[in-house]
């Protein structure tokens, strides 16, 4: 017999799956699918970490307060970088959120090889800023950020991230080496100018990416990889 939840998801998937198909071009499968995972997600990803300040796009707690209000919540204190990457995981979105966090790790990869005092650690990747306000805070992408982490995460992220974590470590990528994620809907920039999906990537194809999707995302997330 099916419980409260599992009904709660089964009518919330019926119910959008006809939308989606027509707005990101997901069969009906697919669609109830996408639709279950959010529905799933409301309900498995436990207590709120934190509750932090949001002003114009930044968030005026300073990650360490933000850790120490996490820690009251989890019981123990957390790891900075899996916070800051359970951060930007729930700030990104739900749909296809460990292949963003994967994303993340193989760009912050890159990034240290070539920038490593100043890109050593998740924590610094998600803060660094040339918009003063925003440099050693959290932020909405737009404010000369590589990713959002505006949103404050849950449990379930906090441990997500964690595997992420572990996986990666263990040189497991289930995106292939991907460096770069879009959601389709937008916005999409280039050089800071607004631009369709087919200008970025051929802005992006310019330095060797392929764009592609994944199977346990929608079409709208789509992830690029090295050609």
């Amino acid at each position: 017999m099916l419980t409260q939840r599992q009904w709660i998801i089964l009518g919330g998937s019926a119910l959008a799956a006809g939308f989606l198909e027509w707005y990101w071009g997901a069969g009906p499968v697919a669609g109830a699918q996408i639709v279950a995972d959010y529905v799933a997600n409301a309900f498995e990803r436990g207590r709120h970490l934190s509750s932090s300040t949001l002003s114009e796009g930044v968030v005026l707690e300073t990650p360490a307060e933000l850790q120490s209000r996490a820690a009251a919540v989890l019981g123990f204190m957390p790891d900075a970088d899996t916070l800051a990457l359970a951060r930007m995981g729930r700030s990104e979105g739900v749909d296809g959120m460990a292949f963003r966090m994967h994303v993340l790790l193989n760009d912050l990869d890159n990034l240290r090889a070539h920038y490593p005092s100043t890109y050593g650690s998740v924590v610094a990747l998600l803060t660094h800023s040339k918009v003063a306000r925003a440099d050693g805070h959290f932020s909405a992408q737009g404010l000369g950020k590589r990713y959002s982490s505006a949103k404050d995460p849950y449990e379930g992220d906090y441990a997500l991230a964690a595997q992420v974590l572990e996986e990666h470590a263990q040189g497991i990528d289930p995106t292939g080496g991907a460096t770069k994620f879009v959601d389709r809907d937008g916005p999409l920039y280039v050089d800071g100018q607004r631009a369709t999906f087919d200008e970025l990537a051929a802005s992006w194809g310019r330095e060797g990416l392929t764009p592609t999707t994944i199977a346990g995302a929608s079409d709208n997330f789509v992830i690029f990889v090295p050609a």
